[in-house]
C-alpha cells in the first residue's frame, strides 16, 4: 500500500503516524545518546515514548485535516493547523509526562506545577516558531529573514 493510498483511506491513521514519527524524532536526536548509555526505561519512557504517543493521539484527532488532499490549504494555514496539533500535543504529554516524573522521584515534584511549566514553555516555543515561518512563508526575502 502506497502513502497516498493510505492517507486516502484511513487519514486518522496516517496523521497519527506522521505526527507520532515527528513527536520521537525530535527528543530521540536530542535525548536517546543519554537514555541508551544509562539504559534506562523510564529515561525511554519519559522523553521518548511519552512525546512520540502524546503526538501520535494529537494527529489522530485533529491532524487528519492536514493530510486531506481534497482540502488545499495555504501555507500560513497549514503552519497554524499544524501549531494547533502540537499545542494539543503537548496538552496531553504534561500531565502524563508530570504523574510519571513524580512517580520517579515521590514527594519531591509538584505535578500541577511541572504541567503548567511544560505547557509555557511550550506553547511560548510552538506560537513562536509558527510565528516565524508565518512571516518567513509570506515575506518576499525568503530565508534570509530566518534569523
Amino acid at each position: 500500500m502506497t502513502a497516498g493510498a493510505l492517507v486516502n483511506r484511513w487519514p486518522r491513521l496516517a496523521a497519527a503516524l506522521c505526527f507520532g514519527v515527528a513527536g520521537s524524532a525530535l527528543p530521540a536526536a536530542w535525548f536517546l545518546p543519554t537514555v541508551l548509555s544509562r539504559w534506562d526505561p523510564i529515561a525511554l519512557a519519559l522523553f521518548i515514548g511519552l512525546p512520540g504517543v502524546a503526538a501520535a493521539t494529537a494527529g489522530a484527532v485533529v491532524g487528519a485535516a492536514i493530510c486531506d488532499p481534497l482540502k488545499p490549504v495555504t501555507s500560513q494555514g497549514a503552519i497554524l493547523r499544524g501549531a494547533g496539533v502540537a499545542t494539543l500535543a503537548f496538552v496531553i504529554f504534561a500531565p502524563m509526562f508530570s504523574v510519571l516524573f513524580a512517580h520517579t522521584s515521590p514527594g519531591r515534584t509538584n505535578i500541577l506545577g511541572l504541567a503548567l511549566t511544560v505547557l509555557i514553555f511550550s506553547a511560548v516555543a510552538i506560537w513562536w516558531l509558527a510565528r516565524r515561518f508565518s512571516t518567513i512563508m509570506h515575506s518576499s526575502a525568503g530565508m534570509e529573514n530566518f534569523a
